[in-house]
């Protein structure tokens, strides 16, 4: 399984509810500068263990 967000980030939070992975979030630079307001959710897809 991999991924890739949208939108590169810096120091962004991760949640993960059931199937879903939402990023809240972070900063297009380092050092507090170009803080986004970005929410972006992912969707995990899991394979049968059969």
């Amino acid at each position: 399984m991999g991924f890739r967000s949208p939108i590169a980030r810096h120091g962004h939070g991760v949640v993960v509810i059931d199937e879903q992975i939402y990023v809240i979030g972070g900063a297009a630079e380092a050092g507090l500068k170009a803080t986004l307001g970005q929410l972006d959710r992912l969707q995990l897809e899991t394979k049968s263990a059969n």
